[in-house]
């Protein structure tokens, strides 16, 4: 594997302490064949197909959706601090009483803010679905097969 720089040690008042050199841009012989990325591209491909199958097991991909925007709102406010839990920000979207109102708040302001771009990336996530998925099924019959055993909708 090719190596984007190394480490250069040097000492300043007497510590020693390391820098990351980085190599010139652009690489000298970047790896650009198709060989070299055949097993991130077939990884990536069967994560797709498992995505694939498990959608096709929940009721609603808006549900799937609804409940993957509320975890990553509520993990981004955590780098910020927050202590909300996904019960406090489902409770307080219920009506129900949360210990902690501050927290959820943030949360809830940070949903607000990413609800324009929402339905978006939304839109834009399903077409790129669909199309990914009707060209693995077309062209690999392996996935083919274990997207219909998984019964999923999507093929």
């Amino acid at each position: 594997m090719r190596s984007t720089g190394n480490y250069a040690t040097s000492t300043t008042l007497g510590e020693s302490v390391q820098a990351f050199v980085p190599r010139r841009l652009p690489p000298a012989n970047p790896t650009l064949a198709p060989e070299a990325f055949v097993v991130r591209n077939r990884s990536a491909e069967l994560a797709l197909a498992r995505l694939s199958g498990v959608s096709g097991l929940v009721p609603s991909v808006d549900w799937l959706l609804y409940s993957a925007i509320r975890k990553e709102a509520l993990l981004t406010s955590q780098i910020e601090g927050t202590q909300a839990t996904l019960s406090d920000l489902f409770d307080q979207e219920a009506g129900l009483a949360v210990s902690d109102t501050d927290d959820v708040a943030e949360v809830t302001n940070y949903l607000r803010a990413f609800r324009p771009l929402c339905s978006l990336e939304v839109a834009q996530a399903r077409a790129v679905f669909a199309t990914t998925c009707a060209r693995m099924c077309s062209s690999r019959p392996s996935i083919r097969f274990w997207m219909a055993t998984a019964a999923s909708a999507a093929c």
